[in-house]
């Protein structure tokens, strides 16, 4: 019996339960081998000082606001801008030791490219180029998803990314409320997070050139009044931190010539 017209096309979009079944068995698999990749027990020497750091915010209640752990450094100005990471981190291996550590990188870089996947789908890439997406965009991550804090930027960016495009797409401005509220923890988690304002500011100029270009895409006056609102209250949020402008202006001077990236 000849296949009806399109029948082909439907089972590579997923449009028959065995299509939809079957990618979703591909996208388990992926993001499963991505999970135990993750629990690579390759340990950053990071992680050491930042369990330290946390033991000290445990038990004194305090943030360190110098360096008591270095011998050249010792009693200077210290901007700690991942205190609340390392407070999480501690907690964490305090109850669940390395194990409980690597079980929650790894679920937070699981996450990260879980929001990928739908982002991709959402733009419309086909279920199979998503799935192969995931793969190289894992490879170019595996620098920064070891036992360390940079994975929580990496999942907020990809969440940030992803209301964002959601908005420009639905014009619902109520996706756009979680944006400056989730800057708040991020501000205090890592310095990536100005990578979330940066992404804010790029959405904005790109929707303020297309309304100036009468584009037929472009956002409506009421709509970009409105991503200018979140990202004034992004701004606003990412000083909640108990360094304030510093920490909003530390990682502007982290990319700037120094020593450090010199």
């Amino acid at each position: 019996m000849t296949p009806a017209r399109g029948s082909s096309d439907q089972s590579i979009e997923g449009g028959s339960p065995f299509a939809l079944s079957l990618h979703g068995v591909a996208l388990i698999v992926i993001l499963s081998g991505i999970f135990a990749a993750t629990l690579s027990p390759y340990l950053n020497t990071d992680l050491w000082w930042h369990l330290h750091v946390g033991r000290i915010i445990s038990n004194t209640g305090a943030i360190p606001a110098v360096d008591s752990m270095s011998f050249t450094a010792h009693g200077r100005p210290w901007l700690n801008h991942e205190w609340l990471a390392e407070l999480v981190f501690y907690l964490v291996h305090r109850s669940f030791g390395i194990r409980g550590l690597l079980i929650l990188v790894a679920s937070v870089v699981t996450l990260t490219f879980v929001l990928v996947h739908i982002r991709m789908r959402r733009r419309g890439a086909s279920p199979l180029v998503a799935l192969i997406l995931l793969v190289p965009a894992w490879i170019a991550t595996i620098n920064s998803i070891y036992l360390r804090i940079q994975p929580v930027t990496l999942l907020l960016l990809a969440l940030f990314l992803l209301l964002l495009d959601e908005f420009r797409r639905t014009r619902r401005r109520a996706l756009l409320i979680p944006l400056p509220f989730l800057m708040l923890p991020w501000a205090n988690l890592h310095g990536g997070f100005a990578v979330g304002l940066a992404v804010i500011l790029i959405y904005l100029i790109g929707e303020w050139l297309e309304a100036r270009r009468k584009e037929d895409s472009a956002l409506a006056r009421p709509d970009l009044l409105a991503l200018t609102i979140c990202l004034v209250a992004a701004v606003i949020m990412s000083l909640g931190t108990p360094g304030g402008f510093e920490t909003l202006a530390y990682p502007f001077r982290f990319i700037t010539p120094n020593f450090f990236t010199d």
